[in-house]
């Protein structure tokens, strides 16, 4: 595979604190330019988060994923402005940018404002393509391809392990050229989003039934069901939606404003059949 040894490629990814694009915030970042399968430099940043975002109850559920603790966040956090910069210098000027489910990171960086390279490589749907995966998520894909996976569910961590896996996958597939990988890429891509809807829309519609009143825990503070007023009767729907990156899953809460019960009309019972009359003599 001489073609790959000459491209200029950047591989990112991030932590965020939910799996909302333009709602939910990016926590960590890391990006690391490579020459082919040589790494020129990997860096991550946290970024600095105001208080209300890292006070949320939201955020205690991503903090047991990534681990990164409000503290974290504090004391080693760099401004956004300054994550911005540095990522622009990062990813300027690279023929392709690839992570593992890499659509999804660029939405939460934000698609507008980088200059991200006009090509997309992703590891998740490259497995796809190959068809020799046990499992979606960046570990297993990883360890199916023989690369020991780096510290999990932390932004370095993972791109150092997909760095890593990358050329794997491009040599699996034995693709001519760069143009050949990212026109392939683009319709498994597609398939892998198409996939994940389709799961959502299953989780949803086995959950729809599943409408109650939700005690709050004493194990955690994140955990909270009231009524957003008072006076506001309703009731929350547990969802379960697993990361696209790994076998974890966030509980989503949905707020339902109670309806009234209507209890079902009951059928009159069935009257006895009348006694025959005994024949006149």
């Amino acid at each position: 595979m001489k073609w790959f040894s000459e491209v200029d490629w950047v591989c990112t990814d991030t932590e965020t604190t939910g799996l909302r694009p333009g709602i939910d915030h990016v926590v960590e970042v890391a990006a690391a330019r490579c020459i082919g399968s040589q790494v020129v430099s990997l860096e991550s940043r946290i970024i600095r988060l105001p208080d209300e975002v890292l006070d949320a109850p939201e955020y205690a559920e991503a903090q047991a994923i990534h681990g990164i603790t409000p503290t974290m966040v504090l004391d080693l956090g760099v401004p956004p402005a300054e994550v911005r910069a540095w990522l622009i210098a990062m990813v300027e000027g690279a023929q392709v940018v690839a992570g593992h489910h890499v659509d999804y990171d660029i939405g939460m960086l934000g698609p507008r404002g980088y200059p991200w390279p006009p090509h997309v490589l992703c590891t998740q749907a490259l497995a796809w393509g190959t068809q020799r995966y046990d499992g979606m998520s960046l570990e297993k894909v990883a360890l199916a391809y023989g690369v020991k996976p780096g510290t999990a569910h932390r932004a370095a961590g993972d791109v150092d392990t997909t760095v890593r896996l990358l050329p794997r996958l491009l040599a699996a597939h034995r693709f001519s050229d760069l143009a050949v990988a990212v026109s392939r890429c683009i319709g498994w891509r597609k398939e892998v989003r198409e996939w994940f809807a389709a799961k959502d829309r299953k989780k949803t519609a086995d959950s729809a039934g599943d409408v109650r009143p939700i005690r709050t825990e004493a194990r955690t503070s994140a955990v909270h069901a009231r009524p957003a007023a008072v006076g506001q009767a309703g009731h929350y729907r547990r969802l379960r939606v697993k990361c696209s990156k790994c076998a974890h899953a966030f509980v989503v809460r949905v707020r339902e404003k109670a309806e009234p019960v209507v209890p079902a009309a009951r059928a009159p019972a069935p009257r006895a059949p009348a006694k025959p009359t005994p024949a006149s003599k």
